[in-house]
């Protein structure tokens, strides 16, 4: 009896074990590699005094997460930026500090929120692909 329950606690331990690799090959490392793609992604240099006055509007997608910005433009200058879709997360709304640094310095070149990176990045893409025609 008791050999018996020390087979089926190995195989258990063995299941649970390939379940965890599983799990972390096949979900963790991908989603992991993509967030580590957002963070690290360049943000092209625009030049606000090129583009039209109008509202423009760009998205940004990773890991199913939806990031969509409308950008006001008037005079040469970004005035305003506007969230049209984002997830709900602490994150996002930390992120959208990043706004306020961007029409300060009418850059895309702005240091991101830190403790939100990636919601960070991913807001400046959007806004960087709301910006340029690619």
């Amino acid at each position: 009896m008791k050999h018996k329950i020390i087979k089926i606690s190995i195989i258990l331990i063995v299941i649970l074990l390939i379940s965890v690799c599983l799990f972390y090959l096949l979900y963790l490392k991908p989603m992991l590699n993509t967030y580590n793609e957002v963070r690290t992604m360049e943000i092209k240099r625009i030049n606000i005094n090129e583009i039209n006055d109008g509202i423009y509007q760009g998205e940004f997608n990773y890991n199913k997460l939806n990031h969509k910005v409308e950008v006001i433009i008037s005079n040469s200058r970004i005035n305003k930026i506007n969230v049209l879709i984002c997830p709900d997360s602490k994150y996002t709304t930390r992120a959208k500090d990043v706004f306020t640094r961007i029409i300060d310095e009418q850059t895309l070149q702005v240091d991101v929120i830190s403790g939100a990176t990636t919601s960070s990045k991913a807001y400046l893409k959007a806004i960087q692909n709301a910006l340029i025609a690619d």
